[in-house]
């Protein structure tokens, strides 16, 4: 039987080489299950979150509830209104884009903390659930 030596050291670095991948395949598919689980907990921790913000904005006082589905639909509008004026906008220099961004948080600011939009205190509220029958 004629046996190269050049083939069998070609042969034993490719079956090296073929397991090295082996490895890190399996490695990486570890990797990947490991971030896919704490993806589906991570989720869960969000769906919970979710619940919790539903649950305290139904035990919080109705005209608290009505300023802050008033200010959820305005910024909505806001926001939607900016993005048609962003893809309707020709590309500026961004020196003055940046400057009237800033401008527009900061007229967004001013909107979100004006007197009108605090939250009634501690006391208003629980004066008004001592009398309520809702809860």
């Amino acid at each position: 039987m004629n046996f190269h030596p050049v083939s069998a050291v070609s042969f034993e670095q490719e079956a090296k080489s073929k397991q090295e991948k082996d490895a890190e395949i399996k490695r990486l598919s570890a990797e990947i299950g490991t971030i896919k689980g704490e993806l589906a907990k991570l989720e869960e921790v969000l769906i919970d979150y979710k619940r919790y913000k539903e649950f305290l904005f139904k035990l919080s006082p109705p005209t608290w509830q009505e300023a802050q589905k008033a200010k959820t639909l305005k910024m909505k509008v806001l926001s939607d209104r900016d993005s048609q004026d962003m893809q309707n906008r020709e590309p500026e220099d961004s020196a003055s884009s940046n400057g009237k961004y800033f401008n527009q948080v900061q007229v967004l600011e001013n909107k979100v903390s004006s007197p009108g939009r605090e939250l009634p205190s501690i006391r208003d509220i629980r004066l008004s659930s001592a009398h309520s029958n809702t809860l």
